[in-house]
Formats: C-alpha cells, sequence, structure tokens
C-alpha cells in the first residue's frame, strides 16, 4: 500500500477525495433540536456546559442543576476529576507553597504521560 503524499491533490487531509465530498449532504444527518436542555449566557463556559451535558447524557441523570451560577463548582469538580486521574508521581506542583522567589515564578504542569 503506498503511502499518501503531501502534495497528493486527490485527497485531501482528513483522506477524503473529492468525489467522496460530493456525495455527503445535509440531508444524510438527523438533526434534533432539544429544547428543555440549560443554555449559557456566561462567556467562557460552554465547554463546561458541554462536558456536563454528555455525561448527565451519557449516566441518565438530569441536568436541571446546570446554570451559570453553578459553572465554578461545576468547573473545579471537572478539574479534580481529571487531576485524580493522573498518576500520583508524575504530578509536579504548580507553584512552591511558601514562595520566596517573585511571584511570577511558577512551574507549569508537567507529566510524563501526556506529550
Amino acid at each position: 500500500m503506498q503511502g499518501l503524499r503531501k502534495d497528493d491533490s486527490d485527497v485531501d487531509q482528513a483522506g477524503c477525495t473529492p468525489s467522496s465530498k460530493e456525495k455527503m449532504s445535509e440531508q444524510a444527518w438527523n438533526v434534533y433540536m432539544i429544547k428543555t436542555i440549560p443554555q449559557n449566557y456566561q462567556t467562557g463556559d460552554c465547554g463546561v456546559y458541554t462536558l456536563k451535558y454528555i455525561e448527565c447524557l451519557a449516566l441518565g441523570h438530569s441536568y436541571d442543576g446546570l446554570c451559570d451560577s453553578n459553572m465554578p463548582a461545576i468547573r473545579l469538580k471537572l478539574t479534580a476529576e481529571m487531576m485524580d486521574e493522573l498518576p500520583e508521581d508524575e504530578i509536579v506542583q504548580l507553584s512552591d507553597p511558601n514562595p520566596r522567589g517573585p511571584s511570577d515564578d511558577k512551574v507549569p504542569l508537567q507529566t510524563n504521560s501526556v506529550k
């Protein structure tokens, strides 16, 4: 099997040929508008809303508590859940608990598992 060349004009980055793109249309997809989904009004929380909504759907839970006022607590909970998944020996402290240098002397999160 021959590999794809970067200059191959018959195949785009997604691996689709022009003819396969032409066959796809919006009519191939079913679109459902659910009007009871909580709306996000606060800027910057759309990702948190999306993750929580997917979690609620997957677990069969109600999403009644999903609102802008709960976002700080939900964001903190999601952060804690993600950090819990990292192996303990791979977590580097984000800043020194007893800072002796300037306030901008912080170490970014580094882990061997994410590259």
